[in-house]
């Protein structure tokens, strides 16, 4: 188990403009949520509006059961999770990362080859207001995944 401190948290790796709409948005939701990111300066601006920084990508998957990674492409993914491939094992990656099916189908064997689960997913909005009635969000994995943690 993560050392939780909120029933509804969840760790956001990836803080380009749909990462950070993400946190934004489970921040106005209440929230908690640790992020991390390769330049500091994004996190440092999720930290100002109420966010936790993970120093490092084990920190942020260590932080909560749940972690949203939205990267580029899958290559970004491994070069992100594979700095710490241990801190994986009996977490949720929800993977909101562009590419083709046969990578995400490869990117989830290689999340489930290190003992976590996986969901990938995707987002349709019109910019940055991923709350916007006309915006979605899909996902694809496992139900009884998704059901534990939505």
């Amino acid at each position: 188990m993560s050392e939780q401190t909120s029933a509804r948290s969840v760790s956001v790796i990836g803080l380009g403009p749909m990462g950070q709409a993400m946190v934004r948005a489970f921040l106005d939701a209440g929230v908690e949520v640790t992020v991390w990111n390769r330049s500091p300066d994004k996190v440092d601006a999720m930290v100002t509006l109420g966010a936790k920084s993970a120093a490092t990508v084990a920190d942020a998957l260590n932080a909560n059961d749940v972690t949203v990674v939205s990267l580029t492409h899958y290559a970004a993914m491994y070069d992100v999770l594979g700095q710490a491939p241990e801190a994986l094992a009996g977490k949720v990656i929800a993977n909101l990362s562009s590419d083709s099916p046969e990578k995400a189908r490869d990117g989830a064997a290689w999340v489930r080859s290190h003992g976590a689960e996986f969901i990938s997913g995707g987002v349709m909005s019109a910019g940055e207001n991923i709350t916007h009635p006309a915006s979605y969000i899909f996902y694809s994995g496992p139900r009884e995944i998704f059901d534990a943690h939505a």
